[in-house]
C-alpha cells in the first residue's frame, strides 16, 4: 500500500486551506506593522493606489486611472443629492 492511496481530495482541501489561512495571516500581521513580505505588498500597492485616487477626487490632479473614479464620485454625489430630495421624510402633525 503506498501513501499516495492515502491522500484523498478532502485532505488537499484542508491542507490547501490551512496553507492559505497562514498566508493570510502572515500578510495581515506585516501590513499592521508596515513590514513588507511577499504576501502584503500587492495589499500596499493597491492601498498606496487608493490613496493616490483619494487624493485626485479632492484635487485637480488628473491621470488616466482617476478621471474614471472622479466621474463615478461625482455621479454618486448627484445621486445621492437627488435621493435625499426624493426620500425626504414626511412630517405629520
Amino acid at each position: 500500500m503506498s501513501v499516495y492511496n492515502l491522500i484523498t481530495a478532502e485532505s488537499v482541501f484542508e491542507v490547501e486551506f490551512v496553507v492559505l489561512q497562514g498566508v493570510r495571516n502572515v500578510s495581515s500581521i506585516s501590513l499592521a506593522i508596515n513590514y513588507p513580505t511577499l504576501a502584503s505588498v500587492p495589499h500596499s500597492v493597491i492601498n498606496g493606489f487608493k490613496n493616490l485616487l483619494a487624493i485626485a477626487v479632492v484635487t485637480d490632479i488628473d491621470f488616466a486611472e482617476a478621471e474614471t473614479v472622479c466621474l463615478l464620485s461625482q455621479i454618486i454625489a448627484v445621486s445621492s443629492f437627488i435621493l435625499r430630495l426624493v426620500c425626504r421624510p414626511t412630517t405629520t402633525v
